[in-house]
């Protein structure tokens, strides 16, 4: 499943539109999340917007894969850090993990033509 998340950095990191992309995954290995929600008193959705601020990141993006029942949730969204708020968001279920990866393709598209219109 760590490749999906990969898979959906790489479509991001591939328009050029964007100067650069990080995320969430990088901001984490950079600071230990918890140990800041712990010395902050912060969730982790305004810890990122902070932590992407102290990085002078603009936007990021932050995934996430699970399983119901017997099919896959997919979420993406894109969070702008300075006003701490999610503008865009895909979820999408899948029947099973073959699909994946074409949701993957599927959901990054549709997020990044609505985050640029």
């Amino acid at each position: 499943m760590a490749g999906l998340k990969s898979a959906f950095l790489a479509s991001f990191a591939e328009d050029q539109r964007f100067a650069a992309v990080i995320s969430g995954k990088d901001i984490r290995n950079l600071l230990d999340l918890e140990q800041q929600k712990a010395v902050s008193g912060c969730d982790e959705a305004a810890c990122l917007a902070q932590l992407g601020n102290a990085l002078k990141v603009g936007h990021l993006l932050i995934s996430s894969l699970g399983k119901v029942g017997g099919q896959y949730s997919l979420s993406l969204r894109i969070m702008d850090t300075d006003a701490a708020k999610v503008v865009v968001r895909k979820q999408m279920m899948v029947a099973n993990e073959g699909q994946l990866p074409e949701a993957v393709k599927s959901a990054s598209a549709e997020v990044l033509k609505t985050f640029f219109e």
